[in-house]
């Protein structure tokens, strides 16, 4: 099974990995017990130790911080007879990750700026803000266009350098925020794909993000896309660039998970 964080608008990173962290939970402990019931058959559905995370940007984030979650929580929850399982693997795509000691400009820069800048942009973000959270696009693809509400809000953080305390809450941010310090030996095998175009958030941060985990041991591999811009993997293929092989990386990404996951024999 494949379980995959998501990310919207006015969610701080920290409430994200709560709630994919209780998702978690919930499919390791519960999942089998509602389709027993749903389905009136007594054998479980599914087998919940064979899971993969897998998640782009802010999602990708979220994906590794998901092993560091249920690590913790088992130690917590050491009173408990059986233990969250980790997944098998985890297939970030083009994280964000923050390095002790940075900060970007408070939440406040956005309105400061943009309602200067550009007014009636303001007013549309403004509206995203008190508006639905997953299910309010009129586009069934990525990439939204420029003008698009969410795009106006995520290319203003970027702008005024105000993103990350969108995601962690105004700096100065807590230690959770980099979790590149909180990885360990245990920590799933790990495919990174990485966005070499990416001009929200430096590549680099993948490759941050692959040396840290290497420092325990971690099995990683990458997959690049070349030239490819931020939310690649989430791109209606026939808007790629022409010439662009974006589809390889990912397949390999996928594939490798699915023999981590599925096809392992343990």
């Amino acid at each position: 099974m494949t379980f995959y964080p998501g990310f919207d608008h006015c969610v701080k990173q920290s409430a994200c990995r709560e709630d994919v962290l209780d998702a978690y939970i919930f499919y390791q402990t519960k999942l089998n017990d509602v389709l027993a019931k749903e389905s009136n058959e007594s054998a479980p559905n599914l087998d919940v130790k064979r899971a993969f995370a897998a998640g782009g940007s802010a999602g990708g984030t979220s994906t590794l911080c998901l092993p560091i979650d249920v690590h913790n929580y088992n130690n917590l929850k050491k009173h408990l007879e059986a233990k969250i399982v980790q997944p098998r693997a985890v297939v970030p795509a083009y994280p964000a990750c923050l390095k002790d000691g940075y900060q970007d400009n408070p939440t406040s820069a956005l309105e400061e700026n943009l309602a200067k800048d550009n007014p009636e942009g303001w007013k549309a973000v403004q509206k995203l803000f008190v508006g639905r959270v997953s299910c309010s696009f009129k586009t069934n693809s990525m990439p939204l266009p420029d003008d698009h509400p969410r795009c106006i809000w995520v290319n203003s953080d970027v702008k005024y350098n105000c993103h990350n305390s969108f995601l962690w809450g105004n700096p100065p941010y807590p230690a959770a925020a980099n979790f590149l310090n909180f990885f360990g030996p245990w920590f799933p095998p790990t495919f990174m794909l990485a966005a070499e175009g990416d001009s929200l958030i430096p590549v680099q941060h993948s490759y941050d993000v692959v040396e840290a985990l290497k420092k325990h041991d971690v099995e990683t591999r990458v997959g690049i896309g070349k030239n490819a811009e931020h939310g690649f993997t989430e791109w209606n293929p026939k808007l790629w660039p022409e010439g662009a092989d974006w589809w390889t990386p990912i397949e390999e990404g996928l594939n490798w998970a699915i023999a981590k996951t599925v096809d392992a024999k343990e």
